[in-house]
């Protein structure tokens, strides 16, 4: 029988006085918002799981205080739904975003600034999909080729997408983070996230789902050798993890791996 197995490492990197990330595997979060944290999951194919990156902005408290909420709320709101079958899992996670954001609205009147983004998958082990908000990433590496499902949700994307930009040379630094779209941001409480299609989950396929901190440091190739290269899921997410580290680790960096087996796991 098919397995779904996965692994997650969160640390505050060398220059962050905090950490600020967190995120979800299962029902598996960094609940004390801990400078370093890490999970393993493993279940059987066949039923719902949700994995999710949450990388808070604003500064001091408040962003780690915004990304707790936040995975917090998708921990509580995700239990319980293997009877669902998808047109009802792509509603309760969209109403699972718009709880999450009005949660962080609300404690946006203590910390004005604090917000985060919110990068959810959906699997069952036979498809998954992509809901998006901000510029943690998704990616695939199917038939050692590399591909990035979500897309970011910043002021650099968004004036490539319009033409102001014609390459990622053009861009001022500072506008590659900028954030066009983020948990916590809609007042009216409406917080309707990107949703990709449901993609089939092919058996050798490795899923990443990252913050910034990962892929600011480390390039494509260098993600995708280690995606290719490592023997099991708990291996590549160190080794992503480890490289990002050996290349300044200037931001906290939330890294979770999952892939398909049909090995005995203890």
């Amino acid at each position: 029988m098919k397995k779904i197995v996965g692994h997650a490492v969160s640390n505050r990197g060398r220059v962050r006085e905090n950490n600020e990330d967190n995120y979800l595997l299962g029902n598996c979060l960094n609940a004390e918002s801990l400078d370093e944290s890490e999970t393993h999951f493993t279940q059987r194919a066949g039923l719902w799981t949700c994995a999710g990156v949450f990388d808070g902005m604003g500064g001091e408290a408040g962003g780690e205080i915004a990304s707790n909420i936040a995975s917090r709320v998708f921990q509580e709101n995700t239990m319980n739904f293997d009877s669902f079958d998808r047109e009802k899992i792509s509603r309760h996670i969209e109403k699972t975003f718009a709880i999450a954001n009005q949660a962080v609205v609300e404690e946006r009147k203590k910390h004005s600034t604090c917000g985060t983004t919110g990068t959810v998958l959906i699997t069952d082990g036979t498809s998954f999909k992509i809901f998006h908000r901000g510029d943690s990433r998704v990616y695939v590496m199917r038939d050692r080729k590399l591909y990035v499902l979500s897309k970011d949700h910043t002021l650099a994307q968004l004036k490539l997408d319009m033409g102001i930009y014609h390459s990622a040379e053009e861009i001022p630094e500072r506008e590659n983070h900028q954030l066009t779209e983020f948990i916590g941001m809609d007042y009216a409480g409406q917080a309707v996230p990107f949703e990709s299609e449901w993609i089939e989950w092919k058996e050798n396929d490795r899923i990443l789902l990252c913050s910034d901190g990962l892929y600011d440091m480390c390039t494509s190739e260098m993600i995708l050798k280690c995606l290719t290269m490592s023997g099991d899921v708990e291996k590549a997410t160190h080794e992503l993890f480890e490289m990002a580290m050996s290349f300044g680790g200037k931001d906290n960096i939330t890294v979770i791996v999952l892939q398909l087996t049909d090995k005995k796991i203890a």
